[in-house]
């Protein structure tokens, strides 16, 4: 890390820290994080937040951390924060006494005016787990939670350590901090004196008012306006309760104090409009409330006694000991029969055990293979005195004991991580961290190879065909897609730019946040560089976890199965393995090219998925996304789709490229020039990025300029988007072993022709000794001579494909 320009000595100097402490800063400040975040099994997401106030990438290891992350973005107080802080060793005495030595690594380093702080951010449950496992060294006091241990070591360097949860953090408040954030840097030309003046004498007219009326009365369409206003502290708005995207609920006034009172008034107003309901868990079924009025009738002589008087003395007596609660004559029909198991313990015990002995493996066995087994170990038991009289019970039981097991334990016994991620039960609505509120906040973007063949080239008869890889970004919070990548080439960084471009020059803007999952390129310098490069925050999905996917993952399902599958070409047939004839699988089928298939899915999209209304509404994700767009201008992140845009995103060369006098530079077997190369000394060298939209061009960098070198003729238009050679490359790019198999069929042709004119050659010459008489009287005595031609001998070609034509 790079330290800030902030006067740290005399931050330093101006709360007099001990020596220790002044240089635990320092280093924490020049040098990088301690480790690396990652996620731990703990189906934590991983965060790369792009700090303006810091100007780089600060790591979080979950959702909850880049919501601190957020509010120390937006709190003027706060200097300087730094993730992963140096490892510090604290010892201590155990539970049982003994000296114990840990590395501790703190979450955050805060620097504020108001001092440093140490941060450590946990769940509240893991707090109060802690409190319970380690006494010694965690406690819960004045309302939180401490780390005795830390908070004596760095005590001593003069810095305060402090324990945050998810209780401490407003997850509201930290998505209207990220967009008051965002209409901070927005532009916005109408925002004037003027404009200020006029707002403010609307709200001291209403003294509050909401944000909707406030727009209506100032006649704007553009609530980034307003959002200015709050974020210079001109109006106030509740932060912490309600989302600043919804207009209606959200108050403002001129003072904090008003506000308050205002939301007191309005708490107590609901309070007073509350109405008493029954509990969930008490609400009888229908059939149980029906008998519990006819039994509430016969009671009050309403209605005709059908039960015997000891019967109606019993319903009088259990409504008398509720109170007269008519929930007491709820007939109790589950309660009824026998309560205890009929198995013994023993029985009980051998069951589990075989369960776990057979079922419980990565096997994979079915239950009925572990019944089998079961049946076996219990003939087994029963040689023994100890279980003689045990009996095994019945495959139904079993079953039903099966189905009892911890699901997410037994699915991680026989399928690993994953399949216990995917059974695991659902996280809950408390818990939850809230999803996107507005278009452009969160994008998610993935992989996925088409189940459609496509032709490439035909050679001779035959059509080579591939399969193309789609990488497609989805919004959040509208559903549509918003960027479309096509390739041959298995996912890269060709993949990560050309989407990011789409995205770019459809809508002008790159979103705030880019949802991923964990893949090598997503993970490279090349990528994580250009989000930072763009202010756009990367949030990683955790490993083998695909309900976090949910919202890419279904688009591709849903094109494959209502799309693709009724595509010539489709693999549809090839799932089903021998019992289908070659003529009839996908390959055979191919008939469509990559411009074909190109506008094919880009209409279905933009067109189809875009335009179908959502959520049980009536507004399509494209009309969500375009309201959004008019409602807050400040929405993803600005970007002019120009050239130095798609320098910026160009694929980098790994090293240096030679420049040669008479040729220019060579990359990919191909020779790259332009004026400005041949004016270089010789032997130079110059770092160059190659242009994935057009392979004819690459970029070098000659001083401080990057120039366009082109192979071969250069464009009329020195701006390398045009539809014909964006498919032009990825035909070129994604062919490698097209141009392999194509080049294999040559020779093949080659050859055949070759074995074809020897074939005729042999057969001319015998003709020829047939029609000469004087050689037909010796031709039975004699051996024919050898025919000698120009042509070379292909002898085992004869054998093999010359026999066969």
């Amino acid at each position: 890390m790079t330290a800030l320009t902030h006067d740290i000595e005399g931050f330093l100097e101006r709360w007099n820290l001990p020596e220790e402490g002044a240089v635990y800063i320092r280093n924490v400040r020049c040098s990088p994080p301690a480790r690396r975040v990652a996620s731990n099994g703990c189906r934590n997401t991983v965060w790369r937040y792009a700090s303006y106030k810091m100007r780089c990438t600060i790591s979080a290891e979950s959702t909850l951390e880049k919501a601190f992350l957020s509010l120390c973005e937006y709190d003027d107080d706060v200097l300087e924060y730094w993730e992963q802080p140096t490892t510090v060793s604290l010892v201590y005495p155990n539970n049982i006494g003994r000296t114990q030595r840990v590395a501790y690594t703190p979450d955050v380093l805060v620097l504020k005016e108001s001092g440093p702080q140490i941060v450590q951010i946990k769940p509240y449950d893991s707090c109060k787990d802690l409190v319970e496992q380690r006494a010694h060294r965690w406690a819960y006091k004045n309302g939180g939670f401490q780390d005795t241990v830390a908070d004596e070591y760095f005590s001593r360097l003069g810095l305060l350590h402090i324990v945050i949860t998810d209780r401490d953090i407003s997850q509201v408040k930290a998505a209207n901090v990220q967009l008051l954030l965002q209409a901070r840097r927005a532009e916005c030309k109408s925002y004037t004196n003027a404009f200020k003046q006029s707002a403010s004498e609307f709200v001291q007219k209403e003294l509050i008012i909401c944000i909707s009326k406030l727009m209506d009365q100032l006649a704007i369409d553009d609530q980034t306006l307003i959002l200015k206003l709050i974020d210079d502290g001109i109006i106030f708005a509740n932060l912490d309760e309600h989302n600043l995207v919804d207009r209606e609920n959200q108050l403002v006034a001129l003072s904090k104090d008003d506000l308050k009172l205002a939301l007191e008034a309005q708490g107590l107003l609901s309070q007073s409009k509350g109405v008493g309901h029954l509990a969930v868990d008490k609400m009888p079924r229908p059939r149980d409330a029906a008998d519990m009025v006819t039994r509430l009738r016969q009671i009050n002589l309403s209605e005709a006694i059908m039960v015997s008087v000891r019967t109606l003395r019993r319903w009088r007596e259990d409504l008398r000991r509720a109170g007269g609660d008519p929930l007491a004559l709820v007939p109790q029909h589950r309660l009824k029969g026998r309560r205890e198991p009929r198995m013994s313990r023993v029985d009980r015990r051998l069951v589990f055990k075989s369960i776990e002995k057979h079922y419980g493996t990565k096997v994979g066995m079915t239950p009925y293979s572990a019944f089998r087994l079961y049946v076996q170990d219990i003939a087994l038991a029963r040689k023994k005195k100890k279980y003689a009289n045990v009996i095994h019970i019945s495959f139904p039981t079993f079953l039903k004991l099966i189905r009892s097991l911890d699901l997410e334990k037994t699915a991680e016994q026989r399928g690993g991580n994953r399949a216990a991620n995917a059974a695991a039960a659902p996280v809950s609505v408390e818990k939850r961290s809230p999803g996107a509120s507005r278009p452009f906040e969160r994008v998610h973007i993935d992989h996925y190879l088409t189940d459609q063949h496509i032709v490439l080239v035909i050679v001779g008869r035959k059509k080579i065909t591939g399969r193309l890889w789609l990488t497609l970004a989805r919004d959040e919070y509208t559903g549509a897609i918003v960027g479309m990548s096509l390739s041959f080439y298995a996912p890269s960084r060709i993949s990560c730019a050309t989407v990011l471009r789409d995205i770019v020059r459809r809508y002008g803007r790159l979103p705030e946040v880019i949802v991923v999952d964990n893949g090598k390129e997503f993970d490279s310098i090349y990528f994580e560089t250009l989000l930072a490069k763009y202010g756009v925050s990367k949030q990683s999905r955790p490993p083998g976890a695909p309900r976090f996917g949910s919202t890419i993952e279904t688009i591709f399902r849903k094109f494959k199965s209502e799309f693709l599958n009724a595509l010539p070409g489709s693999t549809s047939n090839d799932e089903r393995g021998r019992s289908i004839s070659s003529s009839h699988r996908g390959q055979a089928g191919a008939e469509w090219t990559l411009t074909d298939a190109f506008h094919a899915y880009e209409k279905y999209f933009l067109d189809c998925v875009n335009e179908i209304p959502v959520r049980g509404g009536c507004e399509s994700p494209w009309q969500l996304l375009d309201g959004g767009f008019r409602k807050l201008s400040c929405l993803g992140i600005r970007v002019e789709f120009d050239k130095q845009f798609l320098i910026s995103s160009a694929i980098p060369v790994r090293e240096p490229l030679k420049v040669d006098p008479q040729r220019g530079v060579r990359h990919n077997d191909h020779w790259y020039s332009c004026p400005e190369l041949f004016l270089l000394p010789p032997e130079s060298k110059v770092d160059a990025m190659w242009e994935p939209w057009d392979w004819r061009c690459l970029y070098v960098l000659i001083g401080d300029k990057w120039i366009s070198c082109y192979h071969g003729r250069k464009d009329d238009q020195d701006f390398p988007f045009a539809e014909g050679r964006m498919m032009e490359s990825i035909l070129h790019l994604g062919s490698g072993s097209v141009r392999a198999q194509i080049e294999e069929e040559r020779n093949l042709q080659i050859a055949n022709q070759i074995a074809e004119g020897t074939r005729r050659a042999k057969d001319r010459a015998m003709r020829n000794v047939q029609l000469d008489p004087k050689r037909n009287k010796s031709s039975s005595t004699k051996q024919l001579p050898t025919v000698k031609t120009n042509l070379p001998r292909f002898d085992h070609f004869d054998d093999t494909i010359g026999g066969q034509s």
